[in-house]
């Protein structure tokens, strides 16, 4: 970053719309679009699959920086499936960065929900964040 460009400046368009963005400290070093969890105080890290979603990274950050978290009711472009995704489908964290289908006899409750599709693995989608509390019930 240039100390010409702004702090926050959201370059890549990960946040389409909504307002709903909280500033973090990063755990380790994050990328754009990938799912994190609360890891410490005022501190976030990658989100597992078994970790509570707080939300996703608004722009790649080496650890110990401070990152922007896009949060709940939020529409987001250019995070990752791990499987192929289509338009609707409920998403929950898949690890690795990436988000999978949610699957209800797992008890996966949707944290996002697909609004284009991806044709597989490593493919980018745009989703709307649904449920990014921070907590599971």
């Amino acid at each position: 970053m240039s100390f010409s460009q702004g702090e926050h400046t959201f370059e890549d368009g990960i946040l389409v719309v909504g307002e709903k963005v909280r500033a973090y400290t990063a755990a380790s070093a994050l990328s754009a679009g990938e799912p994190v969890a609360v890891s410490g105080d005022r501190t976030v890290d990658a989100c597992s699959t078994q970790g509570p979603f707080l939300g996703v990274a608004a722009y790649d950050v080496a650890a110990g920086e401070e990152v922007a978290v896009i949060q709940d009711d939020c529409e987001v472009r250019g995070i990752v499936a791990s499987e192929a995704v289509s338009a609707g489908d409920g998403l929950v964290p898949a690890g690795s960065g990436k988000f999978q289908i949610a699957n209800a006899t797992d008890g996966d409750d949707e944290v996002a929900i697909a609004l284009t599709s991806a044709g597989g693995d490593g493919e980018t989608l745009e989703a709307y964040l649904c449920d990014a509390t921070g907590a599971q019930e």
